[in-house]
């Protein structure tokens, strides 16, 4: 959704700016323009394509963990999708927006939950699923 906002503001400057234009640049700039939505809607469709295949790896991924996990939450296995792409806590604590030590809380009791000694037994496991 955000890149979708950021292109509509992109292609709504760049119309203001065709509106500003001479007649025989407004061509050439239309052509442009056309290059540049049809390429976008390219990329979109790409971008559709990977989120579908990412979502079918996701679900197969949050059965494992909730087959090794018993009552582990929809935040734990978000966290759990986050660390099997090799994210570290800082990297996390972004993308969650929360602070670096509520990442390490969280790892915390979900290697309690898990039933594992450490976090980095966790991390494994959770990478090996």
């Amino acid at each position: 959704n955000k890149i979708r906002t950021s292109l509509k503001r992109k292609f709504l400057q760049q119309l203001k700016k065709l509106s500003k234009h001479p007649e025989r640049e407004l061509k050439r700039e239309l052509r442009f323009l056309i290059r540049e939505i049809e390429q976008t809607i390219d990329n979109q469709d790409q971008l559709s394509l990977l989120q579908q295949k990412v979502e079918t790896i996701n679900a197969s991924f949050e059965e494992s963990i909730r087959a090794r996990i018993k009552g582990v939450s929809a935040q734990e296995i978000k966290l759990c999708s986050l660390i099997k792409i090799g994210m570290s806590n800082q990297e996390i604590a972004k993308i969650l927006y929360k602070q670096d030590s509520t990442i390490r809380s969280y790892k915390y009791r979900l290697k309690k939950k898990a039933g594992l000694d450490s976090v980095k037994e966790l991390e494994r496991m959770v990478m090996e699923l």
